[in-house]
């Protein structure tokens, strides 16, 4: 009796997980991939987009998905698995390229800001073309990712950010931001090893001493430009980051809550700097993911 049942439990489990499959596949199917749409340029080069657009003909809440630090908008670990699970919860999901952080050759800050803020108003701009909802417009964002994200959230239309990509009139506002594991406050960032995350993030020493550029990393700082018209934040940081401490999310979660802004702080518990989508840690995650998500982009 013990065999068979362990025979009908394995046979069931496999329907189940084959079931599963089909039902993934089936939903990968239905979304449509459109790769390197040019939505501006910068220093000679075009800035590029994915976008992920759901079979659905009603107007659909879009999400701008920012990779993190070394990372890109095709990186298959982080941007593609959600991009993908964005698009099959209904959402249009766009993947963005910006300009390199310079640690790794870019620029300097806010170049990387203005490239996102410069999406944000192509998705906007282009919204009957993609059947975009533009007055649902999130944006999700992972470590340095985040950080852009958070700074898109509560910079809003400061003009000496903006930049001048795309199209400079219509407003990069965004109706609600998801961080995972960012940096919010610069100056309170301790080293990364032997790296400086402003060296890192913006170019220039945020760690104590005598070539710190403090005023530049209070500028790159979400935490400096928070106000009570800022949209819904939904922050998600692990226990045990030793790269972005867990610390910063608590700043960001306390000052944006002082301004009066809705957010949530999801403390993932044993997590370190980054995870996949598909692991114990996002489930830590998914609940408060789903009902952000719907409360804020989708009704």
């Amino acid at each position: 009796m013990m065999i068979r049942g362990a025979v009908r439990a394995i046979c069931w489990f496999g329907f189940v997980t084959s079931l599963l499959a089909i039902t993934l596949h089936a939903a990968q199917s239905e979304i449509e991939i459109t790769r390197d749409i040019i939505y501006g340029s910068a220093d000679g080069t075009d800035l590029k987009l994915d976008i992920y657009r759901p079979a659905a003909t009603a107007l659909l809440p879009a999400i701008l998905i920012l990779h993190a630090s070394n990372g890109t908008k095709s990186d298959p670990d982080l941007v593609v698995p959600w991009a993908q699970y964005l698009a099959g919860q209904g959402y249009l999901a766009i993947a963005v390229e910006h300009r390199l952080l310079p640690f790794y050759g870019g620029p300097g800050f806010p170049a990387q800001l203005q490239d996102v803020k410069c999406a944000v108003r192509w998705a906007r701009a282009n919204a009957t073309t993609w059947n975009i909802n533009p007055d649902r417009i999130g944006i999700l964002g992972f470590s340095s990712g985040g950080w852009l994200a958070e700074l898109v959230g509560t910079t809003d239309n400061s003009s000496n950010l903006e930049g001048s990509c795309g199209d400079t009139p219509i407003s990069s506002r965004v109706q609600a931001v998801i961080a995972y594991y960012s940096p919010s406050d610069l100056l309170k960032m301790p080293a990364i090893g032997q790296y400086d995350v402003g060296n890192v993030l913006i170019g220039k020493p945020c760690l104590p001493g005598p070539s710190q550029d403090a005023t530049l990393c209070m500028q790159a700082s979400p935490v400096t430009y928070i106000s009570s018209d800022d949209p819904p934040f939904l922050l998600a940081h692990g226990t045990k980051d030793t790269n972005i401490p867990f610390e910063q999310s608590e700043l960001m979660q306390s000052a944006l809550s002082a301004a009066g802004v809705n957010v949530e702080l999801v403390k993932v518990e044993g997590a370190g700097h980054i995870w996949k989508i598909d692991t114990d840690y996002e489930k830590q995650v998914e609940a408060s993911l789903i009902s952000f998500l719907e409360k804020h982009l989708k009704h």
